[in-house]
């Protein structure tokens, strides 16, 4: 549940988020207030600041911070606070992520506002086949972070996306 009362366009009328895939629908056809999504991130990094976690960027499961309506209000939240740090996919086996990333870049212009880009990897279910695969990743993306979903839920269901990787993480837990 959001922490702002009256998030009209974020919220259904009992006060809880719209799904996910309502809310990325939103962001697609401009129908989510930046207002209203910058007051939530306001809120929300308020709250952590005062349990005492030290906050030094932003990063957002499936790419949320990036998106039109989101990505304007990120920046301001990240102007407000002072944070530096952005998440953004550099990783050209991950064909959509590498575009938006450089597509994100160029339409905000992230570089001359002094933002520091931490260039993340995609671990795709290939780079799983064997230990070899695996450590050919992990060289290719020279020390960079890899972005893995958590193995214990699968929120692409609800999206109707497949998930390729979820099957390899489940065996971990197993």
């Amino acid at each position: 549940s959001p922490m702002q009362l009256y998030m009209h366009s974020m919220c259904d009328s009992k006060g809880s988020f719209f799904s996910h895939k309502s809310l990325i629908f939103k962001c697609l056809f401009n129908r989510l207030k930046e207002e209203e999504v910058f007051k939530e991130f306001c809120s929300q990094l308020k709250h952590l600041l005062e349990l005492g976690l030290p906050v030094v960027g932003v990063t957002g499961h499936h790419h949320i911070h990036m998106l039109p309506v989101v990505a304007p209000a990120t920046l301001r939240l990240m102007k407000k606070f002072d944070l530096t740090y952005f998440r953004v996919m550099g990783d050209l086996e991950h064909p959509f992520s590498w575009l938006q990333t450089k597509l994100f870049k160029h339409i905000y212009g992230l570089q001359e506002r002094g933002v520091e880009f931490e260039p993340t990897g995609y671990l795709l279910s290939k780079n799983l086949k064997t230990k070899d695969h695996f450590a050919r990743k992990l060289k290719k993306g020279k020390g960079e972070a890899l972005l893995v979903h958590p193995a214990t839920e699968n929120d692409f269901t609800a999206l109707g996306i497949k998930d390729s990787l979820r099957d390899y993480r489940v065996k971990e837990f197993e």
